[in-house]
């Protein structure tokens, strides 16, 4: 094979050969980096020469150089570890950040406790990579630091096709430190679970080299009281082999007896000493054989072995060991790439970066100074509403406290965890100095607290408590409270720091009048992997004594079919809340197919009328109490655009005696008999709609603006009903624009 055709084998199509595996164990292991440098590559297609130019001077390398380093000589890599979380809670303590430091020097030196467990097939290979991680004493500023950035961002839960978390928490020099980003939670395609994920050199923009990865991976489980870690460690392990250039020992190998050719040091994973994996595993078989061809040039062994389960670059869970191969790579991309080459300690370089990072024990550090931080559980609260703000300062020992808070009481405070109360709608900054007696650092947050007013709308005749149909011309609210009808805003979020406002009001496509809300999903206009949420006002609810719905019109297409089992779809979650956002109940969660409603549109989806479909919500009379204020949550992955309109709040049991006597309504007989119909009159001809809905929501039956002429009606309901269980459904007829609602009893 040509190099050139390998290296875009390497850089490309390999992820291609590897995808049905990596889908059966990504739910797992949740190694992403395969699938977020194909995205890399899909964004940038220049990313694959660079690959190859990379792997050109890395074999060339390896070439002139085959044990590469084997003097001993130990690289010190300084690194800093971004623990980024939305709201300062969540993170993790300077005792798991240093927990997981220790396993990942344990496993890069070879003296982890289980390395006696590797076979004696493969024990003349296993190798110390000469690698070593030390926590960063000196930041780019110049400063001591103890290696911890801690940082507040709307990024923290979103880290998935793109690096938004490192936009929220931007990467300390890449040439200088090993950037590690930790947080809570990745999102996930459908039924996957995604630990972590990692950027190869030469495969993206240097300045977001590093690897995202959940801190509960961090560090292992049991060794640090209160720690969050819930395995080995070794989801760190893995991610670093890549950073520096380690494949999967499966690596582009396909489900075939041969595996690969004869030159192992340049086929698969492009190291010899690791037999060849025909796909990931994720038990830890010691008969498993996948692969037939394990001689030939570049292998040490004289015959067929089994699979090398307990390499850390596999997915199996007995991992304990890198090899002498493995070792030789990583050296190769370390001594030959500028970026990694100034990285480590022992470059030639003066100062050395060793001294400059202060992870040198001859380097001149100052005294820590405290570094402000400080986590709330809800920064969005109601008028009136308390804040109560958690100390969680670091980098040494705080002794004081010096709290600023524009538009709350008190306005100040030197308490270590003030509570904090807003009486007054708007969004609100918040102020921290830090200090230790000697010196202090001080932090603000702007647009930090959020507080919003409580919307008291009266009640239409029709029973609807709220409507908002986005016809209004200054809609959405974009500077919140501000807008002339404050009570009535709505309110925008978005993690994605560059464009934080993804909704906006479109006027060439409603479901009724002229507007609807459209988010744009295109990759052009919202990157994948952006979640953007969307809140109604807080409405009054206590003249509400019955369950009520909420109800809206959704139209959504899909750009093209899914290209891979894994590759995540647009979503939209609607949640409501009864205590001003403090606490969320999930009522509706579509996805893909379940969110669509039409065929695949290529090109920019623009509904007509018949792409619309209203959705419903029903909240139990007993989980109403002064307010409720609903979210719209959507999840963006280069589909096409969702269009929201309609929204209304409003109640379906009982009946409206207005209407009723007006048209001689009436359901009868109920409960349900071979007779029951809707009887109805009526004085002028009018399009008249019925709906049937369970108790949850879900659409029984629906006949929609059918024209009838002046006089009586019947509609027979027997035969719509007569296979539903047991139970009380709700009717809804619309007469124009007038709506009746009542109950109706199966037996």
């Amino acid at each position: 094979m040509k190099l050139k055709n390998l290296l875009l084998a390497t850089a490309s199509g390999f992820f291609l050969f590897s995808g049905v595996s990596y889908a059966q164990s990504v739910s797992k292991y949740g190694c992403y980096t395969d699938e977020h440098t194909r995205e890399l590559e899909r964004q940038n297609p220049a990313y694959a020469q660079s690959r190859i130019a990379l792997e050109q001077q890395i074999r060339q390398y390896i070439q002139q150089n085959p044990s590469a380093r084997t003097n001993g000589t130990v690289l010190k890599v300084p690194v800093v570890v971004h623990v980024v979380t939305e709201k300062g809670f969540n993170g993790i303590s300077k005792a798991q950040v240093l927990n997981g430091i220790q396993v990942l020097n344990e496993d890069f030196r070879r003296t982890n406790a289980d390395k006696v467990n590797t076979r004696a097939i493969f024990a003349p290979y296993a190798a110390d990579l000469e690698i070593e991680f030390v926590l960063a004493r000196i930041d780019p500023q110049g400063q001591p630091t103890e290696g911890i950035n801690r940082v507040t961002s709307h990024t923290a839960n979103s880290p998935f096709t793109r690096n938004d978390v490192k936009i929220g928490a931007p990467a300390w020099p890449t040439d200088k430190y090993f950037n590690i980003w930790l947080v809570n939670s990745i999102t996930s395609p459908p039924n996957s679970q995604i630990l972590g994920y990692a950027q190869f050199p030469g495969m993206g923009a240097w300045n977001t080299y590093g690897l995202v990865m959940l801190h509960s991976q961090w560090g292992r489980t049991g060794m640090v009281p209160g720690a969050t870690s819930n395995t080995d460690g070794r989801t760190a392990t893995h991610e670093v082999g890549h950073c520096f250039n380690l494949w999967h020992t499966f690596q582009g190998q396909g489900q075939a007896s041969g595996c690969q050719g004869a030159d192992h040091n340049f086929n698969g994973d492009m190291v010899g000493d690791t037999p060849p994996s025909a796909y990931s595993t994720q038990g830890c078989s010691t008969t498993q054989n996948t692969c037939s061809l394990d001689t030939g040039t570049g292998s040490p062994y004289t015959t067929d072995v089994v699979d090398q389960v307990e390499n850390y670059m596999s997915y199996d869970v007995c991992q304990n060991m890198f090899t002498e191969g493995q070792r030789v790579r990583a050296h190769a991309a370390l001594s030959t790439v500028p970026t990694l080459q100034n990285l480590t300690s022992t470059n030639g370089a003066s100062p050395s970066n060793a001294m400059v990072t202060g992870i040198d024990p001859n380097a001149t550090v100052g005294p820590l100074v405290p570094q402000p931080y400080f986590a709330v559980y809800n920064n969005r609260i109601c008028a009136g509403g308390s804040v109560t703000f958690k100390d969680e300062s670091y980098n040494g020992n705080v002794t004081t406290w010096n709290w600023t808070f524009p538009g709350g009481t008190p306005a100040t405070s030197t308490d270590q965890n003030p509570t904090v109360t807003y009486n007054t709608p708007g969004v609100y900054a918040v102020t921290l100095s830090s200090g230790n007696g000697t010196s202090s650092r001080s932090i603000t947050k702007s647009a930090f607290i959020k507080v919003i007013p409580v919307t008291n709308i009266p009640s239409a005749s029709n029973s609807i408590t709220y409507q908002e149909g986005f016809e209004d011309a200054s809609f959405p609210n974009n500077s919140f409270p501000t807008h002339a009808n404050a009570n009535s805003s709505w309110d925008l979020e978005s993690n994605e720091v560059e464009n934080p406002n993804n909704w906006v009001r479109y006027d060439q496509a409603a479901a009724s009048g002229r507007y609807s809300l459209r988010l744009n999903n295109h990759p052009s206009v919202i990157n994948e992997g952006i979640t953007s949420t969307l809140f109604t006002p807080n409405i009054e609810t206590s003249n509400l004594t019955t369950s009520v719905f909420a109800s809206f019109k959704v139209a959504f297409a899909k750009r093209g079919t899914t290209s891979s089992p894994i590759t995540p779809e647009e979503t939209l979650r609607v949640s409501y809340s009864t205590d001003c956002g403090v606490n969320w109940t999930d009522r509706y969660y579509k996805a893909g197919n379940t969110l669509v409603t039409t065929s695949i549109v290529t090109n920019n989806f623009k509904p007509t009328a018949a792409d619309w479909r209203e959705e419903r919500i029903n909240i139990p009379a007993g989980n109403l109490d002064n307010t409720i204020m609903f979210k719209f949550e959507t999840y963006s992955a280069g589909g096409n655009s969702l269009y929201i309109d309609d929204f209304k709040l409003f109640s379906l049991l009982g009946t409206n005696e207005e209407v009723a006597l007006e048209n001689n309504i009436k359901v009868y007989p109920n409960p349900v008999t071979m007779q029951t119909g809707i009887n109805f009159d009526l004085k002028t001809p009018e399009n008249v709609s019925v709906k049937i809905y369970d108790l949850i929501g879900n659409t029984i039956y629906k006949k929609e603006n059918e024209k009838f002429s002046a006089g009586s009606h019947t509609i027979g309901l027997h035969d719509k009903m007569k296979n539903l269980s047991a139970g009380m459904y709700l009717v809804e007829m619309n007469l124009g624009d007038k709506v009746y609602n009542t109950k109706l009893i199966v037996q």
